[in-house]
């Protein structure tokens, strides 16, 4: 700390500080049920053999959810004079989109209509957990009653580029422009 901080110093210490926070609340649990069941497994290495499989996707799906969420809580945050406005905002963009998705692809299909979901941050984080732990992409219906047509390749895209969208918003309009 020899020198001041430019502001996308500050500004990538913010977001990094957000997402350090939030991996360990999204994580701990996640690693207490993990020791948990080793432990409790008559042979170590058995249960080992048994629940290493779920590591990847436990951490891949923490950190999209992470990313994502923890995105839009900083866009949202960065962009808003009140704590209280923050909040309102932060939840309207995680309940109305949905409604928004759901009420298209029940009056549309095909075209547009496929793709809508992509629109919706819970839809899209779903859809990943869906892809990652393969427990209702393969069964029809899955995925709140809607049968989703796109490859999986799309929902793994949409997540990365929904993380790199909010977190880009903060970099950028709040930190980088003068205001």
């Amino acid at each position: 700390f020899s020198r001041a901080l430019a502001r996308t110093d500050y500004a990538v210490a913010r977001i990094g500080g957000l997402v350090a926070g939030l991996l360990l609340m999204v994580l701990t649990p996640q690693v207490v049920l993990f020791v948990g069941r080793l432990l409790m497994a008559s042979d170590p290495v058995a249960g080992w053999q048994v629940e290493s499989p779920f590591l990847l996707p436990v951490l891949l799906q923490s950190a999209f959810t992470v990313g994502l969420m923890g995105g839009i809580a900083a866009a949202v945050a960065s962009h808003t004079p009140r704590r209280a406005y923050a909040t309102a905002g932060i939840i309207a963009v995680l309940i109305i989109p949905p409604v928004i998705v759901e009420l298209v692809a029940g009056i549309g299909s095909g075209g547009f209509a496929g793709y809508a979901v992509l629109l919706s941050p819970v839809g899209v984080l779903e859809q990943t957990n869906d892809i990652l732990f393969r427990t209702l992409a393969d069964t029809p219906g899955g995925s709140g009653g809607l049968t989703r047509d796109l490859p999986d390749a799309v929902y793994l895209v949409a997540a990365a580029a929904w993380i790199v969208l909010t977190f880009g918003l903060v970099l950028y309009q709040r930190y980088v422009v003068t205001t």
